[in-house]
């Protein structure tokens, strides 16, 4: 078990989740390599996952490996309401992966290490975007 595949699947199932998790609807996200057109007016989200690189998480050949990376969701809302909406929607989510927050998928358990809403360029003219970013960590044994 390389631990990613979990580690994807239980950031991803902490945003869909209504208890205790974000609760935003699955079809509202734009998953990663799954066709999504956006409604014209209505928000949606993007979810992104970044793994790093897994490095030793003590000292031993039977030391587990501490996987680490982002976890980043993407809030569109369209262009000319004001950003106090986003940002409030931003915050929320930020907030279901506070630092300290622990899940579990499959015998793999990750921590959210800290999160924070980032205010990114637009790029494009219709959406209205913030991010929120996770940064997680989870060993798994070697």
């Amino acid at each position: 078990m390389s631990g990613t595949l979990e580690v994807c699947i239980a950031l991803r199932k902490r945003l869909t989740d209504a208890a205790p998790g974000c609760a935003i609807a699955a079809s509202l996200v734009a998953w990663e390599n799954v066709k999504f057109t956006p409604v014209a007016g209505t928000r949606y989200y993007r979810a992104t996952f970044l793994p790093g690189t897994p490095r030793a998480a003590a000292i031993g050949s039977d030391a587990p490996n501490r996987h680490v990376g982002l976890f980043q969701v993407d809030i569109f809302d369209p262009v000319g309401r004001g950003d106090n909406a986003t940002a409030a929607e931003a915050e929320r989510i930020a907030a279901c992966y506070k630092r300290g927050t622990v899940l579990t998928y499959s015998g793999v358990t990750v921590r959210a290490e800290r999160s924070w809403v980032s205010r990114v360029p637009q790029d494009d003219p219709a959406w209205y975007r913030q991010s929120v970013r996770v940064e997680w960590r989870a060993d798994v044994p070697n």
